[in-house]
């Protein structure tokens, strides 16, 4: 049962998981439980009082947060609900253009793909997050000579990136 709210005083009940974390105003809060009030006192009359509420919950291993604000006048009684359930799904992007019979390998794993421009995409990564250190190699065979071009870059939860691998020319021109 929510406490009354005095002439002088607001009170939030907000509805989270149990597991979360909540933040009102950027301040963490110790309450636990999936129904937690918060006093909020020495509001004045005519007044109106604005909160930020941050909830954060782990999900399958991702943060998952969510913001809401509310406004508050004192004697005033507030709800909020929050239903964090799932991350949202980030796509992250990269292109390679190559020899069409090359072969490309992703962080040590070949890969399957063919053609000269091949697309791959993952929702593994969490908003935020970045595989550092991200190694593509390609190799491929060209008039009789073999070349391994390699290139160690980051990638960032949403970037869309486009990696060229194409083999030098005066080389090329020489094996001949």
């Amino acid at each position: 049962m929510p406490p009354a709210a005095r002439a002088d005083s607001g009170v939030l009940t907000v509805s989270v998981p149990a597991d979360a974390k909540v933040y009102v105003n950027g301040k963490a809060t110790t309450s636990t439980g999936s129904v937690r009030h918060y006093v909020s006192r020495g509001l004045r009359n005519g007044y109106k009082y604005g909160y930020e509420v941050r909830v954060e919950v782990q999900r399958e291993g991702r943060v998952v947060e969510e913001f809401k604000t509310v406004e508050m006048r004192a004697g005033e009684t507030n709800r909020l609900a929050f239903n964090l359930s799932k991350p949202a799904e980030v796509t992250t992007t990269l292109t390679i253009k190559t020899p069409e019979n090359a072969k490309v390998t992703l962080a040590g794993a070949e890969t399957s793909s063919t053609g000269p421009v091949r697309v791959f995409s993952t929702k593994q990564l969490s908003p935020g997050q970045t595989w550092s250190d991200y190694t593509v190699q390609v190799a491929w065979e060209q008039n009789g000579q073999e070349f391994v071009k390699e290139q160690t870059i980051s990638l960032t939860a949403g970037d869309v990136r486009t990696l060229e691998f194409v083999a030098d020319e005066a080389k090329v021109a020489s094996a001949q």
